[in-house]
């Protein structure tokens, strides 16, 4: 497109409510090219006469989450002045915000480029077309398959022209010869509770992935699948499976059954080189049960605050409580910055958390909180992310809160992708709760939150803070975003919270099944231990025996049977859950059929028991099948 003009529309779409008029987007779908990409153009600004008037290249989604570079005329300027980049998501703008100005004098044209690496922008701009500065702050913005291309709008002055003396697009482009990279998907058995939940037993992870091209061209084919697995923050090594059978699709295998989180990242390469970007699943699996509730009498905090928030100071044990310093900045918008926050992963299925603060938020004078403010807040957080999470908190009003400046009040906020919602103020007061009681509640997906300022087991009454809608925790923190913990939270100030107590309803055994008085301890025997069968035999058959050997019963066991399906698969369901009464003997048969593939080789079936109380055991069994 040599000097192709495009008209300045009306309007403006930067933090607008009425983007209507702003028109003049000339984008490709998203579906023409990859997920990273780069594109460029020459921007021919001598029609750029103030009035914000600007032109430039654009990652769109819709008029409240893109990512845009441009050459821009503010104000009251009559001459291209800057060059600046600007990213929103759901309506509201992300820092940085990245530019340079102002632009040497007769400058009139400029070189943008934009590129894309995941959720990831990289921009940069010439003067003279050879010369590129790369801004050194990238713009992070998750946008799902964002549409791309050039863009114009006039804001104050539309009506002239933008030039634009080309496009160029550098990336993986979806006609011609293959250069489409696979997809692959992941699949977790047992299929519930699912990503981002916790299993009490092992899980099988399975990875598919099929190649792609345009209709007129054959697929390459998948040429590998490669992965990776961190469990505990521990990081792995990348192992690379080969398609040597050419299979359409390419299945790869795992299986894991250390207890802790795990995340497994993945990702195929096809026989023309493409390799797709790198996707991931998560899940935790858990060990002996946690006690869930602290007392914080120890001397130090127990292992299973396991996720502490990047930004927060190190919390102290003291005189029975635990004592953090507030973050001084906070989780929303602009203002994200430093927090406190303590967590645990939270319990499946419904539960409540209970937590009793002490501190004195209308001392603080710190006015680095959420726009200097000093915003001193402090309570529970079931939390996923910094954009994805639900709090319940007493807060002081800041110093732009007017004739309310410096007291105190309650309230609940959630937060998701970015985008917040917030009750009104309960109980404001000038006279400062120095000690509240918490509550956060979950029934049937949906979380409930409560505040008190007298003892609630001395009587005091709880008194709820209700949003507009149900806050149902899988649409604030979905499963498949990753785990999510339940803490300990604070911001805005930097002031000390004491907190008493943090006690979780129902609460999981701190017992490690020792078969001491009141505990079950389950004994695990296979048979046949080892088994050779003929090259034509079809099916084995093994016994999986629990004796309860402790005085109290063992109840919601689980027996899983694993073997590598490339030879040998389990029919039927591969996992049982059974109860075995105090000093009582439970059998499970697992039937297992062997395929082809087996002949003349040996198979390994490992058989794990798990359970609340009981440390995880594993048998292996050793198959081997003639030729």
């Amino acid at each position: 497109m040599p000097g192709g003009g495009v008209p300045k529309s009306a309007g403006d779409f930067y933090e607008s409510d009425d983007p209507s008029e702003t028109t003049n987007f000339i984008l490709q779908a998203a579906s023409n090219a990859g997920e990273d990409w780069t594109i460029e153009t020459k921007v021919l600004g001598a029609d750029l006469h103030g009035g914000y008037a600007q032109g430039g290249l654009i990652a769109y989604a819709d008029d409240d989450n893109y990512v845009k570079i441009d050459l821009i005329s503010p104000g009251s300027r009559t001459r291209p002045y800057r060059i600046e980049v600007r990213s929103e998501t759901g309506g509201l703008a992300r820092a940085p915000r990245p530019q340079v100005e102002p632009l040497p004098e007769g400058t009139e044209d400029a070189w943008l480029r934009l590129t894309k690496r995941g959720d990831v922008y990289v921009p940069a701009y010439s003067l003279d077309g050879e010369n590129w500065t790369t801004f050194s702050q990238w713009v992070g913005n998750p946008i799902e398959d964002p549409d791309f291309g050039i863009f114009a709008v006039g804001v104050d002055e539309p009506g002239t022209e933008v030039g634009f003396e080309y496009f160029a697009f550098d990336g993986e482009v979806n006609c011609g010869p293959d250069t489409l990279a696979p997809r692959t998907s992941a699949a977790l058995d047992p299929e519930l509770p699912g990503p981002g939940r916790t299993y009490d037993g092992p899980v099988q992870v399975t990875l598919e992935a099929a190649d792609a091209s345009p209709t007129e061209t054959p697929a390459a084919g998948v040429a590998h699948t490669e992965y990776r697995v961190t469990t505990n923050n521990e990081i792995g090594d990348w192992v690379r499976v080969d398609n040597v059978d050419d299979a359409d699709p390419f299945v790869t295998t795992l299986s894991l059954d250390k207890p802790g989180n795990h995340v497994v990242e993945f990702r195929s390469a096809d026989g023309e080189g493409n390799v797709e970007a790198m996707r991931s699943v998560s899940f935790r699996i858990a060990g002996v049960a946690p006690c869930l509730s602290d007392e914080f009498d120890a001397s130090a905090l127990h292992p299973k605050w396991s996720f502490v928030h990047p930004t927060s100071e190190e919390p102290e044990l003291a005189g029975g409580s635990l004592v953090y310093r507030l973050g001084s900045g906070d989780l929303e918008g602009r203002g994200a910055g430093p927090v406190a926050f303590f967590g645990q992963p939270i319990p499946d299925g419904d539960f409540e958390v209970v937590a009793k603060f002490t501190a004195d938020l209308m001392a603080d004078d710190s006015t680095e909180g959420t726009d200097g403010h000093g915003d001193a807040q402090a309570g529970l957080m079931p939390y996923q992310g910094d954009n994805n999470h639900m709090r319940i908190a007493q807060a002081r009003v800041g110093d732009q809160g007017g004739g309310f400046h410096g007291q105190t009040f309650f309230e609940v906020v959630t937060e998701r992708n970015g985008s917040t919602t917030r009750s009104a103020r309960h109980d404001l007061d000038i006279e400062n709760r120095q000690t509240w009681w918490l509550r956060i509640k979950r029934a049937n997906d949906v979380l409930a939150a409560w505040y008190a300022t007298s003892d609630p087991e001395q009587g005091g009454a709880w008194h709820q803070i209700a949003l507009g809608s149900p806050m149902n925790i899988n649409t604030i923190m979905p499963p498949a975003n990753g785990p999510v913990y339940v803490g300990l939270y604070g911001a805005g100030g930097s002031a000390d919270v004491s907190v008493d107590y943090f006690r979780v309803t129902p609460n999981a055994s701190c017992s490690g099944g020792d078969g001491g008085d009141g505990q079950a301890q389950v004994k695990v025997n296979v048979k046949p231990k080892s088994l050779k069968v003929a090259a034509g035999k079809r099916q084995v058959a093994y016994k999986v025996a629990l004796r309860n050997t402790g005085d109290a019963a063992a109840e919601g066991v689980k027996v899983c049977a694993r073997a590598k399906k490339k030879l040998v698969a389990v029919k039927g369901k591969a996992c049982r859950t059974v109860n075995v009464p105090a000093g009582g003997k439970v059998t499970q048969r697992f039937k297992l059929r062997i395929k082809p593939a087996a002949r003349g080789k040996k198979a390994m079936i490992r058989f794990v028991v798990t359970g609340a109380g009981l440390e995880k055991q594993t048998k292996k069994a050793n198959l081997k099948v003639k030729r």
